[in-house]
C-alpha cells in the first residue's frame, strides 16, 4: 500500500493531503454517531412460556414496557399485541439499570 502523504512536496499539498484527512475523519465520526443511535433505538422482546406476559426492554437492559394477554379460561394464552404496552417508569430513588449479576 503506497504512503498517500509520501508525495507531500509544497505546503499546499500538505494542506490538500491534511484536508482529505479531515474530510474522512468526520465522516467516520458520523457514521460512528449514527451507528450509535441505531444501538440505542434496539429493543428486545421476552416472553413467558404461555405467552400470558411479555416485557419489552431497551438497549441498557432498562425494562421498558409490560404486556399482559387477557384472560382466558381454558385456552392457550393469546400472543400480545404491539397496541397493548403498557410503558413502564422508573420509580424514585431507583435506576433504571438492570442489576449487576454477584
Amino acid at each position: 500500500m503506497d504512503n498517500p502523504y509520501a508525495n507531500i512536496a509544497s505546503p499546499d499539498d500538505a494542506r490538500a493531503a491534511l484536508a482529505n484527512w479531515k474530510e474522512k475523519a468526520d465522516k467516520m465520526a458520523a457514521d460512528a454517531v449514527a451507528a450509535s443511535e441505531a444501538v440505542q433505538e434496539l429493543t428486545a422482546i421476552g416472553m413467558d412460556r404461555n405467552g400470558a406476559v411479555a416485557v419489552k426492554l431497551n438497549s441498557s437492559g432498562a425494562v421498558v414496557g409490560v404486556q399482559f394477554a387477557p384472560r382466558c379460561s381454558g385456552c392457550s394464552c393469546a400472543t400480545p399485541n404491539a397496541s397493548s404496552w403498557r410503558r413502564t417508569r422508573p420509580r424514585a430513588g431507583t435506576s433504571s439499570k438492570p442489576p449487576r449479576p454477584r
